[in-house]
């Protein structure tokens, strides 16, 4: 009996992966492979987002009075947190606002969820002084002006660090971005690096800090609840800077001044330049050079 023509099962093509796949599977492959800081970073984000969470439901809320320091990169700021810490009623956090650290908001984001960022970070403190630095920059990616630190933390005091000579400033923030230690202390290396300064980035630079600062210090608020301190007055006599300028200020008793923290940059601008005789008329020109003002109140309290 004739059953008809066999039929023959074809087995199905298997599918071949396009090169475009194979090329996007293997840039994720090291994506993930040279980026594990990144995923380390945004891991640890998540957990200070949960301490964050955890303190602001379930600790008590108790008043306080917000120290904000406004300031830039390599302006002695480190050194004056911790100088800030060893005062009584007073406890600091760092850069709140630094979105490439693990206590930071993501980068992108609402003014108004940056200011709950930072009084989610500072209740986690418990003095009646509660202190935190902001950089200038951070100021102006999150669109913060002083009006809105003021309706969210009425009668702030602001200590306003700057760093006269913004060659030295420039060259320490670029130095730093390349070596990537912004801190020093005893037991650690002392890493350095040389750098090539572009002059017109340079001029920029210090337009932007001459133009930060003087907006933060044309407000009210600063120029009623705040003193300027240099770089120079809090390394050159930290007892004096705290003793005369900053505890009157916050009303609070000196403490001897205290820090771990060693000065990373020995040499000077020449040796550190590569460069350095194409920008040595513009690192000694009026440009690169701050002198801001003093506040009012800064003067009274050197007067007195």
């Amino acid at each position: 009996m004739d059953n008809g023509p066999a039929i023959i099962p074809i087995r199905p093509a298997l599918h071949r992966p396009s090169l475009l796949s194979k090329v996007n599977r293997e840039t994720t492959r090291l994506w993930r492979q040279w980026q594990p800081d990144k995923h380390w970073l945004e891991w640890r984000k998540q957990l200070y987002q949960l301490r964050l969470l955890y303190h602001w439901h379930a600790k008590p809320h108790l008043p306080y009075r917000a120290v904000f320091v406004v300031t830039c990169p390599r302006s002695g700021s480190n050194l004056l947190i911790d100088y800030l810490q060893q005062l009584p009623g007073v406890q600091s956090l760092s850069e709140v606002l630094n979105w490439g650290m693990n206590i930071g908001p993501p980068k992108c984001l609402h003014f108004k969820r940056a200011i709950r960022h930072i009084r989610l970070s500072m209740q986690t403190l418990k003095t009646p002084l509660r202190g935190c630095k902001i950089f200038l920059r951070e100021l102006a990616n999150y669109r913060i002006t002083i009006d809105d630190l003021e309706r969210a933390f009425p009668a702030a005091n602001y200590i306003v660090l700057y760093r006269e000579n913004l060659a030295d400033q420039y060259v320490s923030q670029k130095a730093a971005e390349l070596t990537k230690q912004w801190v020093l202390v005893p037991g650690m290396e002392r890493k350095r690096a040389t750098i090539a300064v572009d002059p017109t980035h340079f001029q920029q630079h210090c337009a932007q800090m001459r133009s930060g600062y003087e907006t933060v210090l044309a407000h009210p608020a600063v120029r009623e609840r705040g003193v300027v301190v240099t770089y120079n007055e809090l390394t050159r006599d930290p007892s004096w800077c705290l003793r005369e300028v900053i505890c009157p200020l916050l009303n609070v008793p000196d403490a001897p001044p205290r820090s771990l923290l060693c000065k990373q940059n020995l040499e000077p601008l020449s040796e550190r330049v590569t460069n350095y005789a194409e920008v040595e008329g513009l690192f000694q020109s009026p440009i690169a050079r701050l002198q801001l003002a003093p506040l009012r109140r800064s003067i009274q309290l050197r007067a007195a």
